[in-house]
């Protein structure tokens, strides 16, 4: 978490997937900003598809990891 201008809180970089890819790559994401992940050829999404920023700053689910499809 990290105090943007004006006070206002904000979600640092989450982390990266492996074997996938993210919507947007910022250092900082505002208040409601959201970051869609999707999974290169051959791998199945673990997780959230997408997370959002929420108003205490953090994510509203850990970043998603990409898995060998069986």
């Amino acid at each position: 978490m990290k105090e943007g201008l004006r006070g206002s809180l904000a979600c640092t970089y989450p982390g990266t997937i492996i074997s996938g890819t993210m919507s947007s790559i910022k250092f900082y994401y505002p208040i409601n900003d959201n970051i869609t992940y999707t999974c290169s050829t051959g791998f199945v999404l673990h997780g959230a598809r997408s997370i959002v920023c929420k108003e205490d700053g953090h994510w509203s689910a850990p970043v998603p990891s990409c898995l060998p499809r069986p």
